[in-house]
């Protein structure tokens, strides 16, 4: 009995231990009755109020030279004195009227821009403008996409440069004078001879044989060309239509069958079947 009394009795609210459970989670305010911790709550409100001051004289100051800088020239200024004696009225444009009224003075003095950081000369206009960079590329990940469809493009059009002198090269060994397709060999200026003109100021030398003619008309005459395009327009909008990777897919199928030569390799095959076992593939990612 003595037990379960001793179970069931009541806690003692008056003990310490009962009053620091009741404290444990007691955020109320309370006075400040630490030395140091009202020291240091001292120091961090004059530092607001310091802040604040320092805040409310910055916003009066630029408010009081905005309104200085609204206010028009006085008449007793000497500047202005100088003006109405060479014709300057005021609410007049400068300089000579002029019939057409988008070409006349300006009315309203030009604006001064007062620098308020300490950033350098064009630093905020390169910030700017890197801002600005950054919102037209939009998202990192459609940047990169971009920047590999470009490199893509640069090897794409690299592969059909080299195929197209290849193909040019084996073309005229093999007597062919003229591509197959446009865009089968490179394009270039071919040169056409136009006329043949004498030197001017052509003097004859004592150590020159005269009885030479082939020399003397090496000496006295020279061939004149001019480039020209052979293509006309309509085949150079033609090939421009094709897409470099079908150009590039179809001269490489034109080497192959043609001349077994495969352009990555750098090699010409005896035949189709060393072109076969000796080439890993007809793709760049083959080889």
């Amino acid at each position: 009995m003595a037990d379960n009394g001793s179970e069931d009795e009541e806690p003692d609210y008056m003990s310490e231990d009962f009053l620091k459970q009741c404290t444990a989670n007691d955020i109320r305010p309370s006075l400040i009755h630490n030395r140091a911790d009202k020291r240091k709550h001292d120091v961090i409100k004059r530092q607001v109020q310091l802040n604040q001051s320092k805040q409310e004289k910055e916003k009066e100051r630029v408010r009081s030279m905005e309104e200085a800088l609204k206010v028009p020239i006085s008449d007793t200024n000497k500047g202005f004195k100088m003006l109405e004696k060479m014709g300057y009225k005021p609410g007049t444009s400068l300089g000579a009227e002029k019939i057409d009224s988008a070409k006349r003075g300006i009315k309203e003095p030009i604006s001064i821009e007062i620098r308020q950081g300490r950033g350098g000369l064009g630093k905020e206009q390169h910030e700017r403008e890197k801002y600005e960079e950054t919102q037209r590329l939009g998202n990192p990940e459609e940047y990169r996409l971009r920047q590999q469809a470009t490199a893509k493009m640069k090897e794409i059009m690299g592969d059909l440069r080299k195929a197209q002198f290849a193909c040019r090269n084996l073309d005229e060994e093999s007597g062919t004078l003229k591509p197959l397709e446009a865009w089968y060999w490179p394009v270039t200026k071919k040169l056409t001879e136009v006329k043949t003109v004498d030197l001017e100021g052509y003097e004859k030398e004592s150590t020159v044989d005269d009885d030479n003619e082939a020399v003397m008309l090496a000496k006295k005459r020279r061939t004149e060309y001019v480039s020209s395009e052979e293509e006309s327009e309509e085949e150079d909008a033609s090939v421009d239509d094709v897409p470099n990777e079908q150009k590039l897919e179809s001269v490489m199928d034109y080497l192959r069958s043609e001349y077994f030569y495969c352009v990555w390799c750098g090699v010409k095959y005896d035949n189709n079947t060393d072109m076969t076992n000796s080439c890993p593939g007809m793709t760049r990612e083959d080889h």
